[in-house]
């Protein structure tokens, strides 16, 4: 019997949750998996025995983003929910409100429901994209900028702003006694667990297979998603995650993982947030310093930071360093 309290994960069978999920389990947290279909279920619970783990230890429930159905049941009991789950489309969509209103109307129905439950705190999986899509002077950017969503960006861009922002807004007039910490990843690459892939690793597939047959120099952040899977966990686990924003970066870019160190006007222009596919925006790199415990403060790292959570004023202390955690990068 675990000592730790049920938590409730959303995308817990796509590319992050399933990392999210298989680390709870190995940590013996109590797991309960939002699923909108039996096919995710299904396809949950094989990734799952794939890591040599039980399946049999996710309760899972249905619930979808779209609809108020089933989430009463989902976060009943429960004392944490990790909000993993956003739309996140290989291609732009037809029209933008089919990210942007699921993306919005998904994480603020999770809070209404996790807040009436009684949770005690909501972390949320946001994105660089919702930081450093817009306009700003120098080449820093922190976890006090946002992608101004009038701009003219992508419907996912816009779609992560939109969304982190109307969660904040909910906190702050409506949240009661419910936390919010926000993780805000730049772009995620590693290994997967099952047969789900994101639109980043599609993208490493696409040129392996030669489907790709040219690409462009390009310099983004990226961040393992093992990292990013450690940093949920972590943002249970201290106390003073909680009212958080948290960017999340490895040490190097992808132009100096793969040997580019020249400066990133020589490259594409794609910006940390999620790599390659998104629209080519000016040319810049982020910027950070770093303390003396490892953790990165104040900004997105291209070069000097740890694969670690930089963390915005002092609340997030002791993240990258409660549990002896080791970076990927």
């Amino acid at each position: 019997m675990s000592d730790k309290s049920l938590v409730l994960v959303t995308g817990a069978a796509g590319y992050v949750g399933s990392h999210v999920v298989s680390q709870l389990l190995r940590r013996r947290y109590p797991v309960r998996a939002a699923v909108r279909s039996r096919a995710r279920a299904r396809e949950l619970s094989e990734t799952v025995a794939g890591q040599g783990l039980d399946p049999g230890l996710i309760e899972m429930v249905p619930a979808d983003l779209t609809a108020d159905d089933g989430w009463p049941e989902a976060v009943a009991g429960v004392a944490d929910v990790l909000h993993i789950a956003s739309p996140f489309p290989a291609e732009a969509p037809e029209n933008d409100d089919e990210i942007i209103i699921p993306a919005r109307e998904g994480a603020l129905r999770v809070l209404r429901h996790a807040r009436d439950a009684g949770c005690r705190r909501v972390v949320m999986t946001s994105s660089f994209a919702a930081v450093g899509y817009s306009d700003k002077a120098g080449e820093h950017w922190t976890e006090d900028d946002w992608t101004d969503p009038d701009d003219d960006n992508t419907a996912y861009i816009r779609s992560k702003a939109i969304a982190e922002r109307a969660a904040w807004d909910f906190i702050e007039t409506q949240g009661g006694g419910l936390e919010l910490t926000t993780l805000v990843p730049v772009g995620i690459f590693g290994p997967t667990l099952g047969p789900h892939l994101s639109t980043s690793v599609k993208f490493i597939q696409s040129m392996l297979t030669g489907a790709l047959d040219r690409v462009a120099p390009q310099y983004f952040g990226v961040v393992d998603v093992r990292d990013v899977a450690t940093a949920h966990l972590q943002s249970l686990a201290t106390a003073g995650a909680a009212g958080e924003r948290i960017l999340l970066a490895a040490r190097r870019t992808c132009g100096e993982l793969s040997g580019d160190r020249a400066h990133p006007a020589r490259g594409s222009g794609c910006r940390g947030g999620e790599g390659p596919h998104q629209r080519v925006q000016r040319s810049r790199s982020p910027r950070t310093r770093s303390d003396s415990a490892g953790v990165a403060r104040g900004g997105v790292s291209a070069r000097s930071a740890p694969a670690d959570q930089q963390r915005k004023g002092q609340g997030g202390a002791g993240l990258g360093t409660a549990s002896g955690w080791r970076d990927h990068s």
